[in-house]
């Protein structure tokens, strides 16, 4: 009698132990990687944060300072023109290309300091 109940007991163990090791198989192949920081936070974040901030600051700085002399050469300019219609018109769409100039320069100043990857920028 222990031969034919044996071989059921040893089946029935090595059923559900090839069953358990199907669900474990299964369950953690759903299971994803951890980043080495479980918290999220990251030490390095506020310094990236605040050069970027920095740069874009400097960028505004730039700018500010640009227009500035924009105002100034413009302002001469027109007193040099006098009342020549021709010649204000003519500095006025200069000025109004500058001013644009000036503005596209500002936004590549500023992509070049969200530019992730491409090395840092010198302020």
């Amino acid at each position: 009698m222990i031969s034919t109940h044996a071989p059921r007991r040893s089946r029935s163990r090595r059923l559900a132990l090839a069953a358990l090791a199907g669900l474990a198989l299964v369950t953690l192949a759903q299971c994803r990687s951890v980043p080495d920081r479980i918290s999220g936070i990251e030490r390095a974040a506020p310094r990236s944060l605040s050069m970027r901030s920095r740069c874009a600051r400097h960028c505004n700085v730039e700018f500010e300072e640009a227009l500035r002399g924009e105002a100034t050469r413009y302002r001469a300019a027109r007193r040099a023109c006098a009342r020549n219609e021709s010649c204000l018109r003519k500095e006025e769409r200069a000025h109004e290309r500058n001013l644009k100039e000036l503005v596209g320069e500002r936004l590549r100043c500023k992509r070049a300091c969200y530019n992730e990857g491409a090395g840092g920028v010198e302020a």
